[in-house]
């Protein structure tokens, strides 16, 4: 029967038209590129060039398809040396010390229902290589970049440490200290510890 012919050649056109977006959501990525400028050390501002990249999200909020794929990747130059990173996660912390430039980045990519922090430390040659939370020096372990609106607020060093005990820094933190990843971590960080560890630390 003809209507059957109709409905069978509709939803075969549903089908491929489906196939074709998402195909076309895969290989079509929103790209942005900037520039910060970031103070890594005391008196010390450099300029950062940033990207961010994934895959282009289409349809409304549970019925989309497409996003993921993170890419991103910074680059600056420093005394003449040429740094660069590609990792896909979000830097929190760009700081230079003792002659090394350290990052910590907040992975969301690898597994959502695990983040955790990751830290990288610069090479001679300018690039950066993971090194174990125990390796990264407590006293820059300050957020400098990626605030919300209430961290903007405690980008300094006299941070109001009975706001912040939610913040990425905080939590930074804690795991530098006790070696807890972020995913295992109370929502708040009890301020006793907080103010302990920046008596200790940070200058």
């Amino acid at each position: 029967m003809k209507w059957i012919k109709y409905i069978t050649r509709f939803f075969t056109g549903i089908i491929v038209l489906v196939t074709v977006l998402m195909l076309f959501s895969f290989f079509k990525r929103d790209t942005k590129e900037w520039t910060e400028n970031i103070t890594v050390a005391p008196n010390t501002e450099i300029s950062v060039n940033l990207m961010s990249s994934q895959r282009g999200y289409f349809g409304g909020h549970g019925l989309g398809w497409g996003d993921g794929g993170q890419k991103s990747a910074i680059e600056f130059e420093y005394d003449g040396v040429s740094y660069e990173d590609d990792m896909p996660f979000t830097p929190i912390t760009i700081k230079y010390y003792n002659t090394n430039f350290y990052i910590v980045y907040f992975d969301r990519e690898t597994d959502f229902d695990k983040i955790k922090f990751k830290f990288y430390k610069s090479t001679e040659k300018g690039k950066f290589k993971e090194i174990k939370a125990s390796e990264f020096p407590k006293q820059i372990a300050v957020q400098n970049r990626w605030f919300s609106d209430q961290e903007k607020e405690n980008k300094t060093n006299q941070l109001q440490l009975d706001r912040i005990r939610g913040s990425l820094t905080a939590k930074v933190w804690y795991q530098l200290e006790k070696g807890i990843e972020y995913y295992e971590m109370p929502s708040y960080i009890p301020l006793e510890f907080l103010e302990s560890y920046r008596e200790k630390y940070i200058k």
